[in-house]
């Protein structure tokens, strides 16, 4: 599964209304949430949105870097 916001959206919260749900349900349930993105911009917002890097990958070596990403579940 994917989330994504359009460009021209983004910046408007719309993302955060969109993954608020999953992430209530993942704390109530107590599951770990892992994901994957590329972009600096969507790192800083899955960490506003409680994630941490948990590594930074490379599929090439001048390939753009892959992070991986982990949430806990919150109280």
């Amino acid at each position: 599964m994917g989330l994504a916001v359009s460009p021209n959206a983004q910046g408007k919260g719309i993302g955060g209304l969109l993954l608020q749900p999953v992430l209530q349900q993942a704390d109530r349930q107590g599951e770990i949430c892992y994901l994957f993105t590329s972009t600096d911009r969507a790192v800083k917002f899955y960490q506003r949105h409680g994630f941490v890097v948990r590594e930074e990958l490379r599929v090439l070596n001048d390939a753009p870097p892959l992070w991986m990403m982990m949430r806990s579940p919150q109280d």
